[in-house]
C-alpha cells in the first residue's frame, strides 16, 4: 500500500511542476505579447504625429492643394480610421506617408526658399524628429517580434504555443526612408 502511495504523489507532483512551468510559460507569454502592443501602440502614435507634421508641411507651405490626388487619398484614408490599426495597415499607412514625403522633397527642391521659412523649418524639424521615432519603434517592435517567434516556436515552449494557439507576430518591414532635410 505505501509504494502506491508514493507512486500517486510522485504522478500529482509530476503534474504539479508541469502545470506550474505552463503557467509560468504562458504569464511569460503574456508579458511579451503586452510588450509587442506597447510597441504598436507607440507606432500608431508616432505615426499619427507624421500625419500631422505632413498634413501641416503640405497645408502651411501651399504646397499641395487639396485636390491634389497623393494628398487627398490620404487625408481620406486617415479620416476613415476609427479603431486601432492592424500592423499591416500600419504599414501601408507609412508606405502612402513616404510616397507624400518624396512628392515634398520635390516640391522643396523646385522651392529651396520654401523650406527656409521659420514655420517650414520648424516643421521639418518635427518631421526629422518623429522620423527618427519611427525607425526606432520599428527597430524595437521588430527585435522583440523576432525573441517572441523565437521563444514560441523553440521546444518545450512550442508545446505550450500550440495547446494555447499562440501565432507568430509580424514584423514591420517599411523602413523610412529619413527626413526630408537630408534630401534637399
Amino acid at each position: 500500500m505505501p509504494t502506491y502511495g508514493i507512486i500517486l504523489i510522485s504522478i500529482f507532483g509530476v503534474i504539479f511542476i508541469i502545470a506550474v512551468w505552463m503557467l509560468v510559460t504562458i504569464i511569460i507569454f503574456k508579458r511579451k505579447e503586452k510588450s509587442i502592443e506597447n510597441s504598436r501602440l507607440d507606432l500608431e502614435e508616432a505615426l499619427t504625429a507624421y500625419y500631422d507634421v505632413l498634413t501641416r508641411l503640405c497645408r502651411g507651405g501651399h504646397v499641395f492643394s487639396n485636390k491634389d490626388a497623393a494628398f487627398k487619398e490620404l487625408i481620406a484614408w486617415r479620416l476613415q480610421i476609427d479603431e486601432p490599426l492592424s500592423i499591416e495597415a500600419k504599414e501601408t499607412y507609412l508606405k502612402k506617408m513616404l510616397q507624400l514625403q518624396s512628392r515634398l522633397v520635390e516640391v522643396f527642391k523646385v522651392n529651396p526658399d520654401l523650406s527656409k521659412k521659420p514655420m517650414m523649418e520648424k516643421l521639418l524639424e518635427d518631421q526629422k524628429r518623429i522620423d527618427t521615432k519611427i525607425s526606432s519603434i520599428r527597430r524595437y517592435h521588430n527585435s522583440r517580434v523576432a525573441r517572441y517567434n523565437a521563444m514560441i516556436n523553440v521546444f518545450p515552449n512550442n508545446i505550450v504555443s500550440r495547446i494555447f494557439a499562440r501565432d507568430d507576430y509580424l514584423f514591420i518591414k517599411t523602413e523610412s526612408q529619413g527626413p526630408i532635410t537630408e534630401k534637399l
